[in-house]
């Protein structure tokens, strides 16, 4: 995950300009009922258990339109998903479930659950990020458990959007960026990313 960071750090201010981003939110809890399988239950587990999950919703307050990509770090792989077309107050979301699983996205594009292990309260184990940022810089958001969830985020003069409401970079902001860098911003709407060897020294 490291590596796809300090790559994005890197490369991002080349094509895009710093803007001022705050990310204004908070933490909502629900409650649910979930039911044990046959192996859970002949282990000991309880037949029902309540299930509390915890969920931060926020938006995105800049003077220009923006675009986005959200990224889930875990190991060595990281899995991204883009946020809708250009807009002002795109929608984010990091979501806690149950004590066991980590995620987050924007608005209805979300990013897999992964495992975690949360221990008490959400808030001690929950290390938010700064609620503010700048266009241009990856910006982590929150990490629990050795999860990172972090965020780019891009003017939306910088951006066309093509088919299914897919963003791309506009090409000449994306030819001033790394190829791998370059290619996370003109592809698909969502995917996962692995480091090849000697990423961070190519040219």
């Amino acid at each position: 995950m490291r590596d796809l960071f300090e790559l994005l750090r890197r490369d991002l201010p080349l094509a895009v300009p710093p803007e001022d981003v705050a990310l204004v939110g908070g933490w909502s809890r629900s409650t649910r009922r979930v039911e044990a399988s046959p192996e859970e239950e002949a282990s000991g587990v309880a037949p029902v258990a309540e299930v509390v999950d915890a969920v931060w919703t926020g938006t995105v307050q800049c003077q220009v339109p923006t675009v986005g990509i959200a990224f889930l770090g875990v190991g060595d792989k990281v899995y991204w998903v883009k946020s809708a077309p250009a807009a002002f107050g795109q929608q984010l979301r990091v979501s806690l479930s149950g004590h066991a699983h980590f995620g987050g996205g924007w608005g209805d594009n979300q990013l897999p659950l992964v495992p975690v292990s949360v221990a008490g309260e959400f808030a001690e184990s929950c290390r938010m990020g700064a609620l503010q940022t700048t266009t241009g810089a990856p910006h982590v958001v929150c990490e629990v458990d050795g999860a990172s969830l972090f965020i780019v985020l891009v003017q939306g003069a910088l951006a066309r959007t093509g088919r299914c409401r897919n963003w791309h970079l506009r090409p000449a902001a994306a030819a001033l960026l790394h190829d791998e860098v370059q290619a996370l911003f003109m592809q698909r709407r969502t995917g996962a990313w692995r480091r090849p060897r000697g990423a961070l020294d190519a040219p």
